[in-house]
């Protein structure tokens, strides 16, 4: 891992989310968490649902695990 790539991944690491939400679409957490990451995001078009979620100062990676686990999709 170069010196760069290092700084990068724990830039992107400390990221922190705070979301309060109620039927916000799995298609728009994807997306909010796509731009939060600075990442692509490409979804199945079979992907729908609804996120209820409260959380403050999380990590956007644990965030993103959790819902992708909860939908069974990671």
């Amino acid at each position: 891992m170069t010196t760069s790539t290092l700084i990068l991944a724990t830039f992107l690491s400390a990221q922190l989310v705070s979301l309060d939400t109620t039927e916000m679409g799995l298609s728009d957490f994807f997306r909010l968490i796509g731009k939060t990451a600075n990442m692509n995001v490409v979804l199945h078009p079979s992907i729908s649902g609804k996120v209820n979620l409260m959380v403050k100062d999380a990590r956007w990676e644990l965030v993103l695990d959790l819902v992708l686990k909860n939908y069974g999709l990671g």
